[in-house]
């Protein structure tokens, strides 16, 4: 799943009186732009007062640098206040290190570049990006339908005009708090020519658009297993989206119309869907990635609540807080997984809704370091799964049981 950064020249014109001309030259002050004063507890707390997110107070405290004292009590005060053991151990860590510069981050960033001789998105060449937007144009010409392509920041948005005006200044915002969120690796990431979101009106346009999609990707030589005796069109038919690497499908039909709060919720998700999936170049967990996206639908449409693959609805909480309350339980009656069990145990085949919430608050937790969950990202894209665990252990310097206790603090504080 790139913005270009205008820069704005301000010109000041004085009109200077000809008696003035020969007025002595005065030289305008020197300004002695000196390093960033270190915040401070008291900052800190008046940030978060202002309901600055957590994760924005550590990479202020990251480039600026901290002053506050090494203590339980401090440690204390910031639980109270919502951080988790994570970013407070980040914190901690910024107070004896000292700051580290945007230029200092920017260089760790080009360093991981050199080493893993990719680019920060998918190591695709142009050839399959184009090859993915014209496969798209096909699809849309072969349905009939009046369906208009609108890139919106790294992704296109596949939906008629009258839906268009609803859901592109949607897609955008929840792109761009994307691409703020995670400036480095996200930020410069997916292409839209490669990352699509389908949204469409009623259940007779989805069955024509689905039917004529899967009709283009059997005439460019793609073939597909049976779905419970079904082929994946048909077995798609009835749901309410339909998820790929590169294109994601949402039903309005099933989701009371295409510019819905449900219809926004589930876009929302595809948006984190697709750059967790292509930024790791499928090398992500399952609860990862369904984590990831429905961090980015939170952030997007509030809440979470979207669940993948063939599980019943009738379940889906609906309350703002219905996924954060049942994490919250489930450590408190020790049904909780641990941080091994969900990365290595969790899969969308058999996951359920405790399951889901489970994904969502521990991808909620370790996006809550910014840099740190980047890095996470450029290592399964290079290395694979099979050393999740491991590799979250040490980029976010803890170990199996502070991990899972920091979790178990963070979401049970939650409110």
């Amino acid at each position: 799943m790139t913005k270009l950064n205008p820069v704005f020249a301000l010109a000041l014109l004085f009109s200077i009186p000809l008696a003035s001309i020969a007025a002595p030259k005065i030289d305008p002050p020197k300004i002695q732009i000196g390093p960033l004063k270190p915040l401070t507890t008291k900052q800190i707390l008046k940030l978060h007062r202002k309901k600055t997110p957590h994760w924005s107070i550590l990479n202020q405290a990251r480039t600026s640098g901290l002053k506050m004292r090494l203590n339980r009590s401090t440690d204390r005060s910031f639980r109270s206040l919502g951080f988790s053991n994570l970013q407070i151990t980040a914190l901690r860590k910024v107070v004896t290190d000292g700051p580290q510069p945007t230029s200092e981050v920017d260089k760790k960033a080009d360093d991981l570049e050199r080493i893993s001789k990719a680019k920060c998105g998918p190591r695709k060449d142009k050839h399959f990006h184009a090859t993915q937007y014209k496969r798209v144009e096909r699809a849309i010409a072969k349905s009939g339908l009046q369906l208009i392509q609108y890139q919106c920041g790294n992704i296109t948005l596949i939906c008629t005009k009258k839906t268009g005006e609803t859901m592109v200044p949607f897609a955008k915002s929840v792109n761009e708090k994307v691409i703020t969120r995670f400036p480095g690796t996200y930020a410069k990431g997916l292409n839209p020519k490669s990352a699509h979101i389908a949204i469409i009106d009623n259940q007779y346009d989805w069955e024509t658009w689905i039917k004529a999609y899967y009709a283009v990707l059997r005439e460019d030589g793609f073939t597909f297993s049976q779905i419970d005796g079904k082929d994946p069109e048909v077995f798609a038919l009835p749901g309410p989206g339909l998820l790929s690497k590169n294109i994601c499908h949402v039903n309005g039909a099933k989701l009371d119309g295409p510019t819905s709060e449900k219809a926004k919720h589930y876009t929302a998700f595809d948006v984190g869907y697709l750059y967790i999936k292509q930024l790791t170049e499928d090398n992500c967990p399952d609860p990862l990635v369904t984590g990831f996206g429905n961090v980015v639908e939170e952030m997007g449409a509030g809440y979470p609540s979207v669940m993948v693959y063939s599980y019943s609805t009738r379940a889906l909480g609906k309350g703002k807080n219905t996924w954060q309350k049942t994490v919250a339980q489930r450590f408190n009656e020790k049904k909780n997984p641990t941080p091994r069990k969900l990365i290595s145990e969790y899969s969308t085949i058999n996951m359920q809704f405790e399951q889901y919430a489970d994904a969502w608050s521990f991808a909620k937790l370790l996006t809550g370091l910014t840099l740190e969950w980047e890095q996470l990202t450029r290592h399964l894209r290079d290395n694979g799964k099979g050393t999740t665990r491991s590799t979250i252990l040490k980029l976010y310097n803890t170990n199996e049981k502070d991990l899972e206790e920091a979790w178990k603090l963070w979401a049970t504080s939650q409110k």
